[in-house]
């Protein structure tokens, strides 16, 4: 799933990059709507796995089998009504970001790698046809760097699991572990400065395409792990309210992936690619410790929260 959300802005530039050059800009749009068109087409087929909302339609179905009125569920009898269910899950999201250092550092961290690869539509452009003087066809074809880190990430994240499991039965107490998650997004905090001045201070003309080309795989791999990682150990922390974790999370790498390309002229205008490149660099080296504080700290920070206490 992560790997198929992170591989979208790695190879739609690569599909845009030909449609533009060979069709017109136009055609990408008609790519995309055949596309989702036949995406969605395929959703009717999906079949409902949510375990409470199973459970009341067989309740349904036995009232009318039955006659019996009064059935219900467990979940109906106890649970809030539509609204105040809206109103929870539109809410806790906001409040878990505002309050929670778990989640709010490590969607922030995420979200920051996430904008900067929506920044990079407008980077590479600069670099790739402004610099080496390619084509739309050849400079979307830069971003194959990026779609072969995510798919090794992809490859690997049963290893990173494998790595949970052991950490879990040697320092878990009842089986639970959640800081088993933090080891790859400890290397991938690391290798993310790193591939950005690597692009940085490669993309010039006396240096070799291939070059600022292949910063892209680590970049890419780090993207796809930190967020595996990190979505995880938030996940683990607190397993009773997942899903609004992950929402929180998806709102804010929305609002840095709509953010950023529309800070990329301003930044490129101002600075040169390469000094633009170094400030966003530069600012990731401050993520670093991240990983690191919350395997030392997790379980204290656990202890003394309001959602933990609130609903175990």
């Amino acid at each position: 799933m992560a790997m198929c959300a992170f591989l979208g802005p790695g190879l739609g530039p690569i599909v845009g990059g030909f449609l533009t050059e060979y069709s017109g800009w136009e055609y990408i749009l008609w790519f995309n709507f055949i596309f989702s068109a036949s995406v969605f087409a395929t959703w009717w087929l999906v079949p409902e796995s949510h375990p409470q909302t199973l459970l009341t339609r067989k309740t349904r179905e036995l009232q009318k089998r039955t006659g019996i009125e009064g059935l219900y569920t467990e979940a109906e009898k106890t649970g809030l009504s539509r609204s105040r269910t809206f109103i929870t899950t539109v809410w806790r999201p906001l409040q878990l970001l505002a309050f929670e250092p778990i989640v709010f550092f490590t969607s922030l961290f995420v979200s920051f790698v996430w904008g900067i690869l929506y920044l990079y539509l407008g980077a590479y452009i600069v670099v790739f046809r402004t610099r080496y003087g390619w084509g739309e066809a050849k400079a979307g074809a830069a971003f194959g760097g990026i779609a072969i880190g995510i798919l090794l990430a992809g490859s690997m994240a049963g290893m990173a699991n494998k790595i949970f499991v052991k950490l879990s039965e040697k320092y878990g107490k009842n089986g639970s572990f959640p800081e088993g998650r933090l080891p790859p997004a400890m290397l991938a905090a690391l290798l993310v400065p790193a591939s950005m001045f690597w692009f940085a201070w490669t993309g010039f003309t006396h240096v070799h395409w291939a070059l600022p080309v292949a910063s892209g795989i680590p970049f890419g791999w780090c993207m796809v792990m930190l967020f595996i990682s990190f979505a995880t150990y938030a996940s683990d922390s607190f397993p009773h309210i997942a899903a609004s974790i992950g929402a929180a999370n998806s709102l804010l790498r929305c609002l840095f992936a709509m953010s950023f390309p529309l800070v990329t002229p301003k930044l490129y205008a101002k600075f040169e690619p390469e000094w633009a490149e170094t400030i966003l660099a530069s600012i990731t080296l401050l993520f670093i410790p991240v990983p690191f504080l919350f395997w030392r700290y997790g379980p204290w920070l656990r202890s003394k929260s309001k959602f933990r206490s609130r609903f175990l």
